[in-house]
């Protein structure tokens, strides 16, 4: 048998061998930060070795175990030197010791002329010399004596340390429960297992054990009891129907990432122009599915703009993805596969315009000419009275005064991109005071519009421009509207119906002309000219926020003091930003007041102003009206507004008012 021979070493110092480091006592060894497998660390206070048999980083005392400590000397040991377990050479004499006891050291080998030799193996008796040394991989030394190695003499390898403490529990979510639940979005309670890992806004995914892809609920956790094992789900989607009692529920995995882009497919066929095919005063469950039974295609689609939507509470929620929720207002589509929401397009109905002024009377035609006088008669007796004269020609008739102009035009616009709209083409006759254009860019991507406004001859005195833009399946636009105004001045009140879709539309004033104001929101539209404040306008703005505590309260939103009374029509714009987080859809009621004191209020608009706001949505709220002219005097004008439902987390914030006199706009 071949045994590798090891070159003799020559130790000088007392010390063990393959020392690494030294630790002050346990806790110093279980603070090291830079753990490696077979890292070597003497603990001081014991005077032990550890051999680190873990898993970086881990640094647990199961991570450990204790080996023996081999002392090279020029002397013996002393009862004091070392612990039970370790071993001793006498590099003078060559002998070696292993300490047995507290105090005691017993001799077990005499390396005098030794070779040093290791294998796997027990050594042949044919290999080596009497004296000579076998250390076996196993830990075993042997020491040959009269021609045979014989027994190990002792092992050099410490015992098998003990098994580390169990690790702690690790997380649990997968459960089951016997609580009967309809399938269906809302929140969803359940009794599972205790001591489970849920917390608020996890993910979850709930299934019919029984038959779990056909029935299947998602959404997220609200809240866990692991006392009482209370699961609160607020469901978001759901596939099937019906009631059931048997549930497995676990956490749903999270979204892988996204996969490399396929090749662009070919260009589809052109479809239709995107006008709907009809306004539907009642959109209900039999026109919903007679829709869906009309042949319609991805070509040939079927478009709809809706009135009111007449379909029940559980119509909606088992209706359609895309169209699960109140439609009235909104522009919709089907193309034999698929509903789309395309948005609201309903505005509230503006105030009706004040009564133009009457034309001026025209003047009188000129007296005819009057006849010649006969001559005096006699002084005799009367005469019988003689005839009537003939009446003189009737005067030429005057002109006629000039007519008495329209006061407001509104003009709804939908707009198409890259085309342009002049207004010359949609409002006649050109003879108003106030031009109010509702332009309506409805479309699918960010794209640039363009409106044209008539010559500085036609006799517009206050233009109004509303650009509302709108997101398209759930993704914010990017709208830009670019003006030529021909050297006009232009009100833009701020829409904005996406509160996701900030600071991204852009209304833009060329040709000589100017914004006078802005009804500015959160994420109000950027213009690019600063925002003069004319003193022939009131402005009320607030950055702040007013919370709507109480149900069917009346809160000021906003007041003006024109500081002295009068009689003119005045125009009023007001704009807000309506807040719902309450987790419960809510309605947001204003109205317009005048007074004359600050004191007692009377409506200008003659009912409230119904603004729906959806669960946790932020929208704006424009309102654009008039006070006629009348011999009703007024200083003050204020807006209130109250919500129609008794639930916390309603409020109003980034209030814009203006009042602008009809003596500065005519």
């Amino acid at each position: 048998m071949a045994i590798n021979k090891i070159i003799p070493f020559s130790p000088k110092y007392n010390s063990q061998i393959d020392e690494r480091m030294d630790a002050v006592d346990q806790t110093a060894r279980l603070a090291i930060k830079w753990v490696a497998p077979g890292l070597i660390c003497k603990q001081a206070d014991t005077g032990e070795r550890y051999q680190y048999i873990g898993t970086p980083p881990s640094n647990l005392a199961a991570d450990w175990v204790k080996i023996p400590n081999l002392f090279i000397n020029v002397t013996d040991p002393t009862g004091t030197d070392g612990v039970i377990g370790d071993f001793w050479i006498n590099y003078t004499s060559g002998i070696g010791y292993e300490k047995t006891a507290v105090s005691t050291w017993t001799e077990r080998i005499d390396m005098n002329g030794s070779a040093f030799y290791t294998g796997a193996t027990v050594p042949d008796d044919g290999d080596g010399f009497d004296g000579d040394l076998y250390f076996q991989t196993n830990g075993d030394v042997f020491q040959k004596n009269t021609g045979v190695w014989g027994s190990a003499v002792f092992n050099i390898i410490g015992a098998t340390g003990a098994a580390g403490a169990d690790g702690i529990d690790g997380d649990r979510y997968k459960t089951a429960s016997t609580t009967s639940v309809v399938i269906g979005t809302g929140t969803k309670n359940f009794v599972v297992e205790t001591d489970l890992a849920y917390i608020p806004t996890h993910s979850v995914i709930i299934v019919q054990t029984s038959d779990p892809l056909t029935n299947n609920m998602e959404g997220t956790v609200i809240s866990y009891n692991p006392t009482t094992g209370d699961l609160s789900v607020d469901v978001t989607a759901f596939n099937g129907a019906g009631t059931y009692t048997d549930w497995t529920i676990n956490l749903s995995g999270a979204s892988g990432v996204d996969g490399a882009m396929g090749p662009t497919g070919p260009t589809g066929a052109v479809g239709k122009a995107g006008i709907p095919d009809e306004t539907v005063a009642s959109f209900s469950e039999t026109k919903r599915t007679t829709i869906e039974s009309s042949g319609y295609t991805v070509v040939n689609p079927w478009i709809g703009s809706i009135l009111n939507d007449t379909r029940t509470s559980s119509q909606i929620s088992n209706g359609p993805s895309p169209i699960r929720g109140v439609m009235s207002g909104h522009w919709i589509s089907f193309d034999g596969t698929l509903w789309k929401d395309f948005g609201t397009w309903k505005g509230a109905r503006g105030a009706t315009g004040p009564t133009g002024q009457t034309g001026a009377q025209g003047t009188a035609g000129a007296q005819g000419i009057q006849g010649i006088q006969g001559p005096a008669g006699g002084s005799g007796t009367q005469g019988a009275q003689g005839p009537t004269g003939p009446v003189g020609p009737q005067g030429a008739t005057g002109p006629t005064g000039a007519s008495g102009g329209a006061s407001m035009a509104f003009k709804m616009l939908p707009m198409a991109p890259n085309v342009n709209y002049y207004v010359d083409n949609y409002v006649t006759p050109l003879s108003y005071k106030i031009l109010h254009i509702d332009a309506r860019a409805s479309w699918t991507s960010a794209s640039n519009f363009y409106l044209y406004l008539p010559e500085s001859g036609v006799p517009f005195t206050k233009i109004i421009i509303d650009f509302r833009r709108y997101s398209y399946n759930g993704t914010p636009l990017g709208h830009k509207l670019t003006i030529n105004g021909n050297g006009r001045t232009i009100m833009v009140p701020g829409y904005d119906y996406d509160a996701s879709d900030n600071m991204v539309s852009t209304v833009f004033v060329h040709n000589d002309s100017t914004i006078s104001f802005v009804l500015l929101s959160a994420s109000a539209w950027a213009v690019d000219s600063q925002v003069p404040q004319y003193a022939t306008e009131w402005h009320s703005l607030t950055g702040g926020s007013i919370t709507l505590t109480a149900v069917d309260t009346e809160y000021e939103l906003a007041r003006i003091d024109m500081k002295s009374v009068i009689t003119d029509p005045l125009l009023i714009n007001f704009s807000a930003e309506s807040v719902n987080t309450s987790g419960t859809s809510n309605a947001h009621l204003y109205k317009v007041q005048r007074s004359t004191n600050g004191s007692s209020w009377n409506d200008i608009s003659y009912s409230f102003m119904q603004h729906n706001v959806p669960n946790n949505q932020s929208q704006i709220v424009a309102i654009n009206t008039i006070k006629p002219g009348t011999s009703t005097s007024v200083r003050y004008v204020r807006v209130i507004c109250k919500k129609s439902v008794n639930v916390a987390g309603n409020s109003v914030q980034n209030i814009a008012l203006v009042v602008t006199p009809a003596r500065n706009i005519s």
